[in-house]
């Protein structure tokens, strides 16, 4: 092995044994999950996250007594008082029937959103709201209605601190399950990733490696053989056949590789 190539390998397994790169076994079924069990797991992870915030909440401190010094910035705070603002931003968007829209405002009644859910409407768009109060100006011209209502916040009036987290953890929700049902996971597993850069190759193998318990040069030999593409190159690991012949099947099922090997499976 070159030193090269042994280098790129060490950089591999150090990637690999981040944190945040390994595998949740809480949620290592998740594609099997109803959505409601999809977001209750979601949840679940979510609630470790003030935890592991606390934990460093010294760090925090400090950070922010370095950021006070240098602080200054010019805040754009009138344009939320403009339904015509947002109706022509929404115009710029090209909306048609087929798109969902999700209207975001702690409120629940900034004119610049309810312009925009209004022009979404006009398109015959599904509009969702997110907001942190019940009984809003946006809950009665959206068709789905989001309210976590969290309560007073630390600094009165301050809506990014708790109504931006409690609309962040709605929004990862709505993108990770929809994401999920759509087929882009295997388990947790981020199987329609595409390796354009350094660092997603490398999830991109580690994932392969992981669904067909390869070692790291199987992997990359299989993802190179099915010109970087992940569901491929996991079918044509576990069975044997050529590419081609992978893609087919998953064209079969709708890009889902689950149901693509578990079709296969019932075969054998």
């Amino acid at each position: 092995m070159s030193a090269q190539q042994d280098a790129s390998t060490r950089e591999e397994q150090l990637y690999g044994a981040l944190e945040t790169e390994k595998v949740n076994a809480a949620t290592a079924e998740i594609d099997r999950m109803s959505p409601l069990e999809i977001v209750q797991a979601i949840n679940a992870e979510d609630a470790r996250v003030a935890q592991a915030v606390e934990q460093v909440l010294p760090h925090v401190a400090r950070a922010i007594e370095a950021i006070a010094v240098f602080a200054l910035w010019q805040a754009v705070e009138d344009l939320e008082d403009s339904a015509e603002a947002g109706n022509s931003d929404a115009a710029q968007l090209a909306i048609v029937e087929q798109d969902v829209v999700v209207g975001i405002t702690a409120s629940g009644r900034t004119p610049y959103v309810l312009g925009a859910i209004s022009y979404a409407r006009e398109k015959g768009a599904l509009c969702i709201g997110l907001a942190c109060n019940r009984d809003t100006a946006l809950e009665k011209v959206v068709e789905i209605m989001i309210a976590p209502v969290v309560g007073p916040e630390v600094i009165n009036g301050s809506t990014r601190l708790k109504a931006g987290t409690a609309q962040k953890m709605v929004l990862n929700m709505l993108s990770t399950g929809t994401m999920i049902l759509l087929g882009k996971t295997y388990g947790n597993l981020m199987v329609d990733v595409q390796p354009t850069n350094r660092k997603l190759h490398q999830r991109a193998v580690g994932i392969v490696q992981q669904a067909n318990g390869l070692a790291p040069d199987a992997a990359e030999a299989l993802l190179q053989e099915a010109g970087g593409e992940v569901k491929t190159a996991i079918i044509v690991g576990r069975t044997g056949m050529a590419p081609e012949e992978a893609r087919e099947q998953l064209a079969a099922h709708d890009q889902f590789l689950r149901k693509a090997l578990d079709a296969l499976d019932a075969k054998k």
